[in-house]
């Protein structure tokens, strides 16, 4: 019998959105909670698109025109030059696969993918980080997957500078937010804010763009 239940194969519930998995009955909600072509939302205002992180990112770059980074090594620091609103970068996770979790992947390197919002503030900008993770929901309704902590550090310097402030320089190490996007974006209030003073962001073409350098911790 159990012999039976196992030869029942089922598709997956993501294959709309490119998995071709075919998992047993009784393991369907398993993979389920960990297929790595579940979608997410897309964080564009009135923008319905829902896809895999795969085929966000070939919408971030064809229908909007957002800048994204590439195969960043995660733990390894790397310079970012970030713009007014959304920006991406996708990390490749060549050691990190213990937690069980199947990731979206770049031919065969698994990878998450990060959006970095720079709001225009009164004092300044601000940064925030989030992971966008389409497995959140299922976690929060029935405990079947704890996330690992994501951790993310910023710096930001600038030194030499012919404005008022001589020197200057901000680092921060602060816990990242996962979300599928389902509900838009998170509480600002809910993020780590990454303030950067008017008084030391630069000038002429550089004055609308922040340089920052990252790293992801786990």
């Amino acid at each position: 019998m159990e012999r039976l239940v196992d030869c029942i194969r089922v598709p997956c519930p993501y294959a709309a959105h490119g998995c071709d998995a075919t998992p047993a009955y009784h393991g369907q909600e398993s993979h389920r909670q960990v297929c790595p072509h579940a979608p997410c939302h897309c964080p564009g205002d009135s923008c319905g698109f829902i896809g895999s992180r795969a085929a966000l990112l070939e919408h971030f770059a064809g229908a909007h025109n957002w800048p994204c980074t590439t195969m960043v090594r995660a733990g390894e620091e790397f310079s970012i030059r970030l713009h007014d609103g959304f920006n991406f970068f996708l990390l490749a996770d060549h050691d990190r696969r213990g937690d069980g979790e199947q990731a979206a992947t770049t031919g065969s390197v698994p990878c998450r993918l990060f959006l970095l919002n720079v709001m225009q503030e009164r004092l300044g900008r601000a940064i925030s980080v989030i992971c966008i993770h389409p497995h959140t929901s299922g976690a929060a309704a029935n405990g079947a997957q704890q996330l690992p902590l994501t951790q993310c550090e910023l710096v930001f310097s600038r030194f030499r500078d012919r404005s008022s402030c001589r020197s200057h320089y901000q680092w921060s190490v602060f816990r990242v937010v996962c979300t599928d996007l389902s509900n838009g974006l998170p509480n600002p209030e809910g993020c780590f804010q990454f303030l950067v003073p008017n008084a030391v962001l630069g000038v002429g073409d550089h004055k609308n763009s922040i340089q920052v350098k990252a790293r992801i911790i786990n």
